[in-house]
């Protein structure tokens, strides 16, 4: 009796330890469990309120619009008609400048713009939707009139990159243009598919031709040459000419003196002379051009860089989009255009934004998106707020365009 009853007893403290064991790592497990549960709840929820500040800012994004839209001018176009079972049908079109144009008293330029006094542009916040670290990207051709004996090949060729160089310069200096050479003609489709290239694709033409143009002066009784100056600058997604505009340029030399009076036989000779040289040119016999022409030459080119500030001061700049789906969406602009990573931009419907904004469900038709990776030619980026827009085939003519604001 006595074994028995002592050995029962050994018997459950032995099994003590055991079951204090089992309990133990029971209560172990859990708390990893929870801990992995508490961090997923801390990620969404941070992910949520990212998110709920993404939709609120694209929300005061939308209303500031429409306000602005409401101070701006606005046209009203409506329209009514019975259709064949004479039921009525109405539409109207509200139609805005509240971001392609601004307000002309504050974006008056306070000092116009000299060519040979470069510096960078610093205009921050005189447009509501201009950012001058943003670039646009348009191509550049200048041509060249016809020469002659008062102003040889080389010569003009000589003054055309002159005028040209000091367009080019000035123009991405003071407003932020990137420009490239016009793409080379293709003959087949195949020389199409190989020259052209979708990273250097420009949204504008940029023209210049330097025009050569006959004067005859009463004075010294002889033809001279003028040249004349004309710009003209082309949107290539609506076709349509944003800017043209001219200068007239003196002739490159300085004129000859007025010959002395002559008298006798030299008179005669001189008369004949003048005669046979009407309508022809003489070959300039000076090695540099004439002061005022090379004053001219800047205030030329100041003049026509200041009416293209004016033209596209306030003008939205707007990054055009190759390809978009459920995931990611592909802008055609990169780091040359000023793109960097965490960079926001309005993903819009050009077609309604902004010229239509005043309109029903017009503002459907806005998201925000933020870059996520960028190369030299080309970003990606994701969708933090609003509708979906897509999808965009790639390389397709969409209306579907990303713009900074």
């Amino acid at each position: 009796m006595l074994v028995f009853n002592n050995f029962k007893p050994l018997k459950w403290l032995l099994l003590i330890p055991a079951s204090i064991s089992l309990h133990t790592h029971g209560v172990a497990a859990p708390t990893t469990d929870e801990t992995q549960i508490e961090g997923s709840t801390t990620n969404s929820s941070i992910i949520l309120k990212e998110k709920n500040e993404a939709e609120q800012k694209l929300e005061t994004i939308r209303q500031t619009l429409v306000s602005k839209a409401l101070r701006t001018q606005a046209r009203v176009k409506a329209s009514a008609w019975l259709d064949g079972s004479g039921a009525l049908h109405e539409n109207t079109r509200i139609t805005s400048d509240v971001i392609t144009k601004g307000s002309p008293t504050q974006n008056k330029m306070e000092t116009p713009f000299i060519v040979n006094e470069i510096k960078p542009t610093s205009a921050k916040g005189v447009c509501d939707f201009f950012d001058p670290r943003y670039y646009r990207r348009a191509h550049f051709q200048v041509r060249s009139g016809r020469s002659s004996m008062n102003l040889p090949h080389h010569e003009l060729q000589a003054i055309s990159n002159k005028v040209s160089n000091l367009l080019k310069t000035g123009l991405q200096t003071n407003q932020n243009w990137l420009i490239n050479n016009p793409p080379p003609n293709a003959v087949s489709s195949y020389d199409k598919f190989l020259t052209s290239s979708s990273f250097e694709k420009a949204d504008f033409s940029i023209s210049l031709m330097i025009q050569t143009e006959e004067v005859f002066s009463h004075r010294l009784r002889r033809n001279h040459v003028v040249l004349n100056l004309l710009l003209t600058i082309a949107d290539l997604r609506s076709k349509k000419i944003i800017l043209s505009t001219n200068y007239l340029l003196p002739s490159p030399w300085a004129p000859p003196p007025i010959p002395a009076p002559r008298s006798g036989l030299a008179q005669i000779a001189f008369a004949i002379h003048e005669a046979n040289m009407i309508g022809k040119f003489e070959v300039p016999q000076q090695k540099s051009y004439s002061t005022q022409f090379e004053t001219e030459v800047i205030k030329g080119v100041s003049k026509l860089i200041n009416e293209t500030n004016e033209a596209f001061l306030c003008k939205q700049i707007t990054f055009t989009i190759r390809e978009m789906n459920e995931k990611s969406i592909e802008i055609n602009a990169g780091s040359k255009r000023g793109l960097k990573i965490g960079d926001q931009l309005l993903l819009i419907d050009s077609a309604i934004i902004p010229n239509h904004i005043l309109e029903e469900s017009a503002l459907e038709k806005i998201a925000l998106i933020e870059i996520a990776y960028v190369s030299a030619n080309r970003a990606k980026a994701l969708k933090i707020a609003g509708p979906n827009l897509g999808p965009v085939a790639k390389n397709s003519r969409s209306t579907i365009t990303a713009t900074p604001f």
